[in-house]
């Protein structure tokens, strides 16, 4: 979700409760919003702020060394210095760190001074004071120059001999060292430059205060060094050893006051400090009263509340009769086929139960057989074909059982079941033989019963087509439980069947608004 989406939803939510009950609390607005995302601030000043956390490196990496460099001098150095022999920077180092105050100190100095002299002048030639033009403006800076002049102040003590073997090495030596020592001051260089900008001015003012006086502390030594240059070399040799072992202790203290000093500005750090998200928890919402509103119900008439659950069926439809005999029946009656007969009724339903209904009314039905064959004599050759359609007629009363399966206000679905009373009201039957027969519609007394009683089962599918009025359709098939025919007459057992199905409408008589 974005922004303009989020404020969408908030101008939605308060137009469309604008006018509805009365406002949520603060604390559900509040989880709200905690619920959309958060304002993202814009990409431009984050990639602006990339961009200038990524040039300040190479700026100070870059820049800062040549500026340094062409500031204190380190640019203009040549690559072809080898490490002096002299007293001087010894001498120097001591005055900048240990602040000598005794007359033998400076007796040894002078000492070495005198025994510098003595070498050959090959390996001085090149020599050049190099800490004149190197302000110390840092504690880095002053270790750095104090560890330079130390290794030069051991080489001098270790390698001084006379021989040409001896200086050879000593000038083998000495390049590599020069080498090592540039790469070395270059790196402290730009560490200089840098850590100032990491302290604050008061460390500052400091450090240049004790550059300044370390500069005019090595000005003053190598003015006593070259005046008193005449001592004896080994006494120079056994003095500078002792000086040498002072100065390297006070080198490594001042090295670890400045690696201190880095550590310090180091742990400085503009990164953000992760802050721990904290959502207050929300206050469930209370539950809203509801009343309860008790239903007027609507008054019902007499005539309303009488003809409540009752309805009104009017069906009819065709089937498909025939019969079954027993087993004492004649040739005629065994040639009877199938035949289409006719059934209808009007009853009256009522409603038990939502699912049970019953019923009663008054009916007719029709069962009938077909005749059909061909009658050829030996001695003719003429034929004769017989065509009669045997009919019985009754009125029926049902009584029938509805039990509604499933449905909604348009479709129900169910099955029926039940009986009927079939009361024979008319006949017309053939008699006689196959050869001579001939149709009847008065019976000879006796030969039907004039009572039946008929099963009935099948099925029923209503459609509401309008408030209380339904079309209905009835699958059914019906079936006499006794014989049509009376046993004492001669007549083979008869009991009639039929399948088919049966349509109307229904009404109910309830008044519908």
């Amino acid at each position: 979700m974005t922004e303009n989406e989020s404020e969408k939803l908030y101008k939605d939510l308060r137009r469309k409760l604008a006018d509805y009950g009365s406002a949520p609390p603060d604390a559900v607005w509040a989880g709200i919003r905690q619920q959309v995302p958060a304002r993202r601030e814009f990409r431009w000043k984050r990639s602006a702020l990339l961009l200038l956390l990524l040039c300040l490196p190479v700026l100070m990496l870059t820049v800062g060394p040549r500026l340094w460099s062409h500031r204190t001098g380190l640019g203009h150095l040549s690559t072809t210095q080898t490490i002096t022999s002299q007293a001087a920077p010894a001498a120097k180092l001591r005055q900048a760190v240990n602040q000598p105050a005794t007359a033998s100190q400076s007796d040894d100095d002078a000492a070495v001074a005198a025994d510098a002299s003595a070498k050959p002048t090959g390996l001085a030639a090149g020599q050049a004071p190099t800490n004149h033009a190197q302000p110390a403006s840092s504690p880095s800076s002053v270790v750095a120059t104090a560890h330079t002049r130390t290794r030069r102040v051991r080489a001098d003590v270790v390698g001084h001999f006379d021989d040409a073997e001896t200086q050879r090495r000593i000038s083998r030596g000495s390049e590599t060292v020069v080498a090592t020592a540039k790469a070395r001051r270059k790196r402290r260089g730009a560490l200089a430059l840098l850590a100032p900008t990491l302290q604050s001015g008061r460390n500052s003012v400091e450090l240049r205060r004790r550059a300044r006086t370390s500069r005019e502390a090595l000005d003053a030594a190598s003015a006593q060094d070259e005046q008193l240059g005449s001592r004896h070399s080994t006494h120079t040799a056994k003095r500078s050893r002792s000086r040498f072992n002072r100065s390297t202790g006070s080198a490594t203290g001042l090295e670890v006051a400045g690696d201190a000093d880095t550590g310090l500005a180091r742990r400085f750090s503009n990164e953000r400090i992760p802050l721990l998200a904290v959502r207050p928890t929300l206050e469930e919402a209370e539950e809203p009263e509801v009343r309860r509103v008790k239903r007027v119900r609507p008054h019902r008439s007499r005539k309303a509340q009488l003809l409540k659950n009752w309805s009104i069926q009017i069906v009819a439809g065709p089937s498909l009769t025939y019969r079954t005999l027993g087993d004492s029946a004649r040739q005629l009656e065994r040639l009877e086929r199938p035949s289409i007969g006719y059934s209808g009724q009007v009853t009256a339903s009522y409603a038990l139960t939502k699912q049970l209904t019953i019923s009663t009314g008054l009916g007719y039905a029709e069962f009938a057989n077909n005749l059909h064959y061909q009658l050829q004599k030996t001695s003719a050759e003429t034929s004769r074909i017989i065509d009669f359609r045997d009919v019985y007629r009754f009125v029926s009363i049902p009584l029938l059982a509805q039990y509604t399966f499933g449905g909604n206000h348009r479709w129900r679905f169910g099955a029926l079941g039940g009986a009927n009373v079939g009361l024979l009201t008319g006949t017309r039957t053939t008699e006689g033989s196959a050869c001579n027969c001939s149709q009847t519609t008065v019976p000879a007394t006796g030969t039907y019963h004039n009572t039946s009683l008929v099963l009935t089962a099948g099925g029923s599918l209503n459609y509401q087509f309008a408030p209380g009025q339904w079309l209905t359709l009835r699958p059914q098939g019906q079936y006499f439980l006794n014989s049509l025919t009376d046993p004492a007459s001669g007549r083979a057992a008869r009991h009639p069947w039929s399948v088919g199905v049966q349509g109307g409408i229904s009404f109910d008589l309830e008044p519908k608004k």
